[in-house]
């Protein structure tokens, strides 16, 4: 939360290289149509920022909330 306040992270993701910037609605249009034409294009550099940024995405985070939750209703509550 407080690098989202700071804007740290912005920071981070316009250093890393992993998106192209867009200075008028002609460059976003033309990324847009080069990211559809080419989606792969910098796949490996968005993959090592988010795991600099976020930290490792294992796609559980769901069963991960939905284990907190049951913690905190306590015992007798069970996973459906």
């Amino acid at each position: 939360a407080a690098q989202n306040v700071a804007g740290e992270h912005y920071r981070e993701l316009v250093a890393s290289g992993a998106f192209t910037r867009a200075e008028c609605f002609e460059d976003v249009a033309g990324g847009i149509e080069r990211c559809l034409a080419h989606p792969d294009e910098l796949a490996e550099e968005r993959r090592r920022v988010v795991r600099a940024v976020v930290g490792d995405v294992d796609g559980h985070a769901a069963a991960r909330v939905v284990d907190a939750i049951l913690a905190a209703v306590g015992p007798g509550a069970e996973r459906a």
